[in-house]
């Protein structure tokens, strides 16, 4: 017998709660759902009572004010612990969750408390520090994947033959290709030693040699075979902004460059790496697409950007509309985590325009860069770090994505650590 539909009695209709809602019951549990305003419409059908109201035989949340407002105010947290989860939003006592699952998952996702904190800023500079998460001491589980959890218990005590749909983990490793001609890949790449030649004073890298075009393959050829070899999925991200302060990459016209971009895109996803210039100006978001799609000849639909470079919304507002799809810069450089709580794919809610938009939002949990520290203090700690959370997305049933960038494999003192906790990482996620 087919499913009935959960019923979410609420005293509106808001598009903050159907996006969250979305998210909780059908992304995560595998949910059909409907909010209604009308209890004549229950029927049989399980209900959440998403008001300060009872309704006998439901599942009651006692609403916060969050998911019916417009525009962004300051939110006072206060965390709390429910069975060792921590939770805000605290909800009345006869609610059968402690919080409010839907406006506080809200408030992670839609990453609220970022729109206040960059909107003045002229880089981004969010930090893992900065984070309710972080201050709360949960940035490193998926917060939100858990509280779904505890209302599918919740749920499954009171309407007995509810089913949920499993968990479905899987990896990715992505790839930010910063630095494909440095002159210090000779001793994690075999196959190019004594090839290298020094670049640094040449204007723009347009001239690159055929023995400087043997560093970019190898790299490539690196990252790809463990890929392969751990059946690990890739993503590839290059840059093709001007150079600046912030971004050091090579031309975008560079001959042997533009052939190493084609030939991975015929058989990877590949997204473009998008400049800090890009995350603050739309008309150099639209120059590096224009410049990647006469590349490769496809039209550009994923990008990444510095996770530090990310400003909510203008960044994610502008990509969208010049044609990305997906995003995949939701994370930090500082700390591994779960920057917006989850760790799955979800679309970017604009809270200026207050509507659900077509940008897919593909969270990462892990960058060598956050497992400096970590690596500082041996390897056994980095490995832990990595367990810790590949154990986490699993149980989130989530997608484990770590990223990787060439220029850390550049640096001789640092190549066997951190060629050891690369394919640490790939070989521990299928165990």
């Amino acid at each position: 017998m087919e499913q009935k539909p959960v019923k979410i009695f609420s005293s509106g209709k808001t598009p903050r709660l159907a996006y969250i809602a979305e998210i909780i019951l059908h992304d995560i549990l595998g949910l059909s759902w409907e909010i209604i305003t009308d209890k004549r419409k229950i029927g049989k059908n399980p209900v959440i009572n998403y008001t300060d109201g009872n309704i006998p035989d439901s599942i009651k949340i006692s609403p916060d004010a969050l998911l019916f407002e417009h525009g962004i105010r300051p939110v006072d947290i206060e965390a709390s612990e429910f069975m060792g989860v921590p939770f805000f939003f605290k909800s009345s006592p006869d609610s059968d969750l402690p919080f409010d699952i839907f406006a506080a998952s809200f408030y992670l996702v839609s990453r609220y408390e970022e729109y206040r904190e960059c909107r003045n800023s002229s880089a981004g500079q969010f930090k893992a520090s900065d984070s309710v998460a972080c201050r709360c001491g949960f940035l490193e589980i998926s917060i939100v994947e858990i509280w779904s959890k505890m209302l599918a218990k919740a749920l499954a005590a009171r309407f007995y033959s509810m089913t949920f749909k499993p968990g479905d983990f899987r990896t990715i490793a992505s790839f930010n290709i910063n630095d494909p001609f440095s002159g210090h890949g000779r001793n994690i790449l075999g196959n190019i030693a004594g090839l290298f030649r020094d670049i640094a004073g040449r204007k723009a890298q347009e001239n690159v040699t055929v023995e400087e075009h043997g560093a970019i393959s190898g790299v490539v050829d690196y990252f790809t075979s463990i890929t392969e070899k751990y059946g690990t999925d890739s993503m590839f991200f290059f840059p093709v902004g001007n150079q600046s302060k912030h971004d050091k990459g090579p031309s975008w016209k560079n001959a042997d460059y533009r052939k190493v971009i084609c030939n991975l895109h015929h058989n990877h996803p590949a997204g473009i790496y998008s400049s800090a210039d890009a995350s603050l100006s739309p008309g150099s978001a639209a120059k590096e697409i224009f410049r990647m799609k006469k590349i490769t000849g496809k039209d550009v639909i994923i990008n990444r950007f510095n996770p530090s470079h990310l400003i909510m919304p203008a960044s994610y507002r502008q990509i969208s509309a010049l044609g990305i799809r997906e995003d995949h810069s939701m994370g930090y450089d500082d700390h591994p985590g779960f920057r917006a709580g989850i760790s799955r794919p979800f679309l970017f809610y604009d809270l200026y325009e207050e509507q659900i938009t077509r940008l897919q939002i593909y969270p990462f949990q892990l960058t060598d860069h956050a497992l400096r520290d970590s690596m500082g203090q041996g390897v056994q700690n980095a490995k832990s770090v990595i367990k810790g959370i590949i154990r986490e997305v699993r149980r989130a049933g989530g997608i484990f994505v770590s990223v990787w960038n060439d220029d850390s494999f550049f640096h001789e003192s640092a190549t066997d650590l951190i060629k050891e906790i690369f394919e640490f990482t790939l070989g521990i996620q299928d165990q």
